[in-house]
């Protein structure tokens, strides 16, 4: 029995090493962490903190954020805060600011907004560049425990967290305990790293514009995709990265990194757009069906990376608008998870046969409404198309079922959006994962 024990033992030592270098960084207290309640105010309704922490010492750097507390006057949900984790610095005219004030007002939820993730520029590098510099310092010195920034930027999620729990325990008349986290891009990626960590607050995520789990399928699926990679990841090709990750020297990186290797099964809401440049299409088609746990699937059509706040920077009102869906959807799913109200999903089957293609829809309440989005392309490209939704009718047995005939050239380009009315009668859409056929 015991020859047969100890190779168990180290082979799930070995599978789960990755997740050790990050709880061991995350929670290893380093003495430095430290904050100060710099600002208190009320404005429109919302009560708001503001905190300098130090979350870290990082590479000999000692490592600032800024953490701002909103809380609104007619809160519904008390114990648990939306955290958004950004980078840039903390300013009122802060798009990340304007937003978090929006969200808290529309879900009357405690929102946190961490910016400085990850604190930049460094070795005169930042976002991107710095990422993937981070990652050949970790390959060239075979340091994995410290290096990553991704660890850096998780850690200041989780510290943050310890923050707020004290402020709001000093500050407000509630102890926030619960946290929904929440980030676009690279924060999208630390929204997923830092559930990684498997941390008991953390109830939900809502991870945008970060359609990249997978990471090794994703890389090949693009070079079939487009012939070669996005220039939008070009900070990691410089490096040769989409070579080096196939290597067993980057095991322990690509494990530490690629959050589809946690496991996470804790309630997540995946935004996306449908043109983001960094990926495909149907990059979500790679890992969303592969995830444990309660999942949703949301598309903005037509939106690239930024998702439309671009425009809600340069026109609020018209902006407003064009992010409303998004809001609605983390709506509901705050809802969901914070006040038990119901959030319908859906099933799905794409499949081909007899030159058609087929999504055979399993819808159990009621939808709104169903929307096919289609379109023909001449290259397996669909960045720069213009999407426009046709409503789909049921069959004489209820049915949603969407079927077209496969493109006579070229490549089609498909998905479903299937609109739902909450509790709170607030609309909101959930979405099939895209499919791309020859």
């Amino acid at each position: 029995m015991k020859k047969l024990l100890l190779p168990i033992l180290l082979l799930f030592a070995c599978s789960s090493l990755f997740a050790s270098i990050l709880t061991d960084y995350v929670y290893n207290d380093d003495g430095t962490y430290k904050y100060n309640i710099k600002e208190t105010k009320s404005e429109n309704g919302i009560n708001i903190i503001v905190v300098d922490m130090v979350s870290q010492t990082w590479q000999d750097v000692q490592i600032k954020n800024t953490v701002v507390l909103l809380v609104p006057d007619d809160l519904k949900i008390k114990d648990t805060a939306v955290l958004l984790n950004t980078g840039g610095s903390y300013d009122n005219s802060s798009i990340w600011a304007s937003l978090g004030g929006m969200l808290a007002k529309l879900v009357s939820v405690p929102i946190c907004i961490v910016f400085d993730i990850p604190n930049q520029p460094m070795w005169d590098k930042k976002e991107d560049a710095l990422m993937s510099w981070t990652f050949k310092q970790a390959l060239d010195d075979k340091d994995f425990t410290k290096k990553p920034l991704l660890l850096q930027m998780a850690k200041a999620v989780i510290k943050s967290m310890d923050t707020i729990e004290e402020v709001s325990k000093e500050k407000c008349d509630t102890k926030i305990d619960k946290f929904i986290i929440t980030g676009a891009s690279k924060r999208g990626w630390t929204s997923w790293i830092s559930a990684g960590t498997k941390d008991k607050r953390i109830i939900g995520i809502m991870p945008i514009v970060f359609d990249f789990l997978d990471m090794k399928e994703q890389l090949t699926h693009q070079k079939e995709y487009y012939g070669d990679l996005s220039i939008q990841i070009g900070d990691y090709t410089e490096l040769n990265f989409d070579k080096i990750i196939y290597t067993p020297e980057a095991k322990t990186l690509l494990e530490l990194i690629d959050p589809f290797y946690y496991d996470i099964d804790i309630p997540k809401l995946i935004i996306n757009g449908t043109n983001d440049p960094y990926w495909t299409l149907d990059s979500s088609s790679i890992y969303y069906p592969k995830l444990k746990g309660e999942k949703y699937l949301f598309y903005k059509p037509n939106a690239g990376h930024d998702m439309g706040l671009l425009q809600f920077v340069d026109e609020p009102v018209k902006g407003f608008f064009e992010i409303l869906p998004m809001l609605n959807v983390m709506k509901t799913f705050i809802y969901h998870l914070c006040l038990k109200d119901e959030m319908e999903n859906i099933e799905w089957a794409w499949t081909e046969k007899d030159n058609k293609i087929t999504c055979e829809l399993n819808i159990k309440a009621k939808p709104a409404r169903v929307i096919s989005y289609t379109t023909d392309v001449d290259k397996r490209d669909f960045r720069g198309v213009k999407w426009e939704g046709v409503p789909i009718e049921p069959n004489e047995e209820g049915k949603y079922i969407f079927t077209r005939e496969k493109p006579e050239k070229g490549w089609s380009g498909s998905y479903i959006e299937v609109k739902f009315v909450s509790e709170d009668n607030t609309p909101y859409s959930v979405f099939t994962t895209p499919y791309v056929s020859k």
